[in-house]
């Protein structure tokens, strides 16, 4: 029987328009406010803060992928990523090809997109990979099937620059695993169907961040009275 990669991703549709509802709710109920503004040392900030990001470490494996993220005020926020890879070797049989669909929720302790940041995430994967030389557990083997699951994650976020900024993140968690297995790519004789569960490590990255709307600034430091010190406030301590 002949396996498809897009053919699988068709029988899977219906779980991804479910994860991909899921995902959109946070962002869906932030639009209804839409903006919510933050008065800072006199100075209006626009929230919410969109952005964009895209991580270095999965780029790595050629899996194109983007994430969309919104801050939700001035400590939460909530985003949707997904990562799609369709290479096939046609020499050796290998393949990587994988959708991958990713929503989280993060709490920044200090404010949004700036410092350290906990969250919770939830994964759900359909893949179609092996024939990987450099992978042992993969070498003369395809693994056609899905995974889903979830975890926690920990952060930091530097600011860059107005519109920029890095992203460190570390994830660890809950896989749920079900799949074919495969001994031979090129002829599909199917081995096995199995289900695993897998507890680790789940999230790894590096990431650039863009900033589409919303001013980027850091709160104003205060002066030695506990006040903001503003313009105003500097020309009232020079009077005798």
């Amino acid at each position: 029987m002949k396996i498809y990669f897009i053919e699988h991703l068709f029988i899977s549709r219906y779980k991804i328009l479910l994860f991909t509802f899921l995902g959109l709710c946070p962002l869906w109920l932030n639009a209804q406010i839409n903006i919510h503004v933050h008065e800072t040392s006199l100075k209006l900030e626009k929230y919410p803060v969109w952005a964009i990001k895209g991580n270095l470490l999965y780029g790595f494996t050629m899996t194109p992928n983007l994430s969309m993220s919104v801050g939700l005020g001035n400590h939460w926020s909530a985003e949707l990523g997904a990562g799609l890879n369709l290479w096939k070797w046609k020499h050796d049989h290998s393949s990587l090809r994988h959708l991958s669909l990713t929503s989280e929720a993060r709490y920044w302790p200090k404010r949004v997109y700036d410092g350290h940041y906990i969250g919770m995430h939830a994964t759900y994967t359909t893949y179609h990979v092996g024939h990987l030389t450099a992978l042992s557990a993969f070498d003369h083997r395809l693994y056609d099937g899905d995974l889903f699951g979830g975890g926690i994650t920990y952060g930091y976020h530097f600011t860059i620059g107005r519109k920029w900024g890095l992203e460190l993140g570390l994830g660890l968690g809950y896989y749920r695993l079900k799949y074919d297995l495969y001994t031979c790519a090129a002829c599909h004789t199917k081995l096995k169907t199995e289900s695993k569960n897998y507890v680790g490590p789940t999230q790894a990255a590096v990431s650039f961040v863009y900033y589409l709307n919303g001013n980027k600034k850091k709160p104003a430091k205060r002066n030695g009275y506990g006040s903001f010190a503003t313009e105003q406030g500097r020309n009232c301590q020079e009077m005798p």
